[in-house]
């Protein structure tokens, strides 16, 4: 694993899917703690993210109350 954001968080909305997912697998693969957060998120998704040490939450960020 590279180290570059070792010690760093990252917290991705939109992350379960296209850019936000790949951002989300990036940071995580140069070391960076990843939580992710979604409006909607699919079970096969949020799998293969936990298996990379990445969390979720759905959450969305539209609504403050949901923050």
């Amino acid at each position: 694993m590279d180290t570059q954001f070792e010690g760093q968080v990252a917290l991705i909305t939109g992350g379960t899917s296209g850019i936000g997912r790949a951002t989300a697998e990036a940071l995580r693969a140069r070391g960076a703690e990843v939580h992710v957060c979604d409006f909607k998120t699919r079970a096969d998704a949020e799998q293969a993210l936990q298996a990379q040490g990445i969390s979720i939450s759905q959450c969305d960020v539209r609504d403050v109350t949901a923050l």
